[in-house]
């Protein structure tokens, strides 16, 4: 069987987070949700060369973009509709324009669930005027598997060696 050498894995590595990227943007979740900044990030990682060989922090970074994007179906005992229920009411608290149009397009739309940046706005936005508890380590971004996989591919290496 012939062994495939570390350029080649690094291109098969680098298109397949290629194609994840591409997976990614063309799910509709995704088109609602994420914000502008992260759609010009991608865009200039699927603007490269097919051969270009994306780096540690270029990974990473779509790993936190992808952790960010989970949906949550609801907070504590709180479902989303409730949150955007309780957010509706304190309406009124919120001191900029922009909070009132986002509260009136979650009303309207009434989605069963919303990514992490979302939710957390929506909480914060709750806690104006009721006592929802505050948002824990279950919440937080989970460490990228990169690193991890990286440590296997160099033992597999040295293993091949031997």
């Amino acid at each position: 069987m012939p062994r495939i050498g570390k350029a080649q894995r690094a291109l098969n590595k680098a298109l397949d987070h290629r194609d994840a990227i591409e997976a990614f943007l063309a799910h509709p979740w995704t088109r609602r949700f994420l914000p502008e900044s992260a759609f010009e990030f991608f865009e200039s990682q699927l603007s490269k060369n097919n051969f270009h060989i994306y780096s540690k922090n270029e990974r990473q970074r779509f790993a936190e973009i992808v952790a960010e994007m989970k949906p949550f179906y609801g907070y504590g005992e709180y479902s989303i509709d409730t949150l955007i229920d309780l957010a509706v009411s304190c309406k009124h608290d919120c001191r900029y324009p922009e909070t009132e149009e986002y509260l009136d397009d979650l009303s309207a739309n009434r989605p069963d669930a919303l990514p992490l940046r979302h939710l957390c706005r929506l909480v914060a936005i709750c806690q104006l005027r009721y006592s929802v508890p505050e948002l824990g380590d279950e919440y937080a971004p989970r460490p990228d598997p990169g690193d991890e996989e990286q440590r296997r591919e160099r033992a597999e290496a040295r293993a091949a060696r031997l």
